[in-house]
């Protein structure tokens, strides 16, 4: 396994992390214990989940887990809701030791902040920030960091703020522009930096067939994505969920592999990708601005760029339900039918694309 220093937490983390979000409910609890102690023998030491997934048992699976490992050779993640007032954050964190079999959580996030009013609502008086820091303060935390979905552009008040050690986003190489300026400057900012999604929720294996990360070696697909992120220099972990031990075997051979890249080989990864994939959108963002109706084309440019990947109507909506629901659209109330099919828009498009088409078609399959 190779390492990786976390920014200013100093701490030595595996470049792969283990996500505790794809334990499936048909498994048995000790088959999942099985394959945690399995990761965290093969040298996997950063162990992320939440209070919610999978039904609520993943961090009573991986607390079962830890009994069985040294503490001293691997560090837990798992997270707070970013909408709760202080005393359900202390409640929920002291409910977590006690399902985790920790006496401290070793990386406590902020979680899910969607947009800056969710933000700004999480740092007001009494709500959940404030608690998470007094939890540290108490050491029933050791660091703090931010999970957030937005994009880079309004990240950088985050990174500004300089009130967190670490910052997790999604990242991968089907929409890496959405946040790669954030991840490199909370880099320079000596932030830790994880990145969850790097095979786009399962997406990329599960599509492999017709989805091209570099088109000249198609039969490597999934290993490309995750070099992608691990060999990305301002990535300190990427994230993977796995179920099998086929998968942690697959996934340290890839990280075995992998060589950190200096930042003119990672923009030639970049150019090579955005060249494959000229017919979708790369989220650049130089549309918004132009846009009089202030409609955010360039998440239903994402939209539509999942229905290039996977042609499916019925998995495009879910999609779109998901932006307006717990992503990048919720609270906006500007919908595609709003255009006024001006073309302010395509005139601004690197991709050259027919935007106001596909508004069009999402207005009519997505609603």
């Amino acid at each position: 396994m190779k390492y990786s220093t976390f920014g200013k937490t100093g701490k030595k983390v595996s470049r792969l992390g283990m996500g505790g979000m794809r334990f499936e409910r048909e498994f048995q609890e000790k088959d999942c214990v099985s394959l945690i102690r399995y990761a965290h023998d093969k040298g996997v030491n950063y162990f992320d989940t939440a209070p919610v997934y999978n039904e609520d048992r993943s961090e009573s699976i991986y607390g079962r887990a830890f009994s069985e490992m040294d503490r001293n050779t691997f560090y837990v993640a798992t997270k707070g809701d970013n909408a709760l007032p202080a005393e359900e954050i202390t409640k929920h964190i002291e409910r977590s030791l006690k399902r985790l079999n920790v006496e401290q959580i070793d990386f406590y996030f902020l979680w899910c902040v969607i947009n800056p009013s969710q933000y700004k609502k999480a740092l007001e008086p009494g709500r959940s920030l404030e608690a998470i820091l007094k939890a540290k303060e108490m050491g029933m935390v050791r660091h703090v960091g931010i999970s957030t979905h937005m994009y880079a552009d309004d990240i950088d008040e985050i990174i500004d703020s300089q009130l967190f050690e670490f910052m997790m986003v999604p990242y991968n190489a089907l929409n890496f522009n959405q946040r790669k300026d954030a991840l490199m400057k909370a880099s320079k900012y000596n932030m830790g930096t994880v990145v969850m999604n790097p095979l786009y929720g399962g997406i990329i294996p599960q599509f492999r067939e017709i989805i091209s990360i570099f088109p000249e070696r198609p039969d490597r697909v999934v290993e490309d994505a995750l070099l992608f992120c691990l060999e990305a220099p301002e990535i300190n972990i990427a994230l993977a969920g796995m179920n099998k031990k086929e998968m942690v075997d697959f996934n340290i051979a890839v990280v075995e592999k992998s060589e950190k890249i200096p930042p003119e080989a990672q923009k030639k990864k970049e150019a090579l990708i955005s060249a494959s994939k000229s017919d979708m959108c790369t989220s650049c963002g130089y549309c918004l601005a132009h846009c009089p109706e202030k409609i955010n084309i360039r998440s239903y440019m994402e939209i539509y760029n999942h229905y290039q990947l996977i042609g499916s109507v019925r998995e495009t909506r879910e999609r779109s339900d998901w932006y307006h629901q717990f992503g990048p659209l919720y609270g906006d109330d500007k919908r595609p039918s709003d255009c006024t099919e001006c073309l302010a828009c395509e005139q601004e498009c690197t991709q050259f694309l027919n935007i106001t088409d596909r508004l069009k078609w999402i207005d009519a399959h997505c609603r």
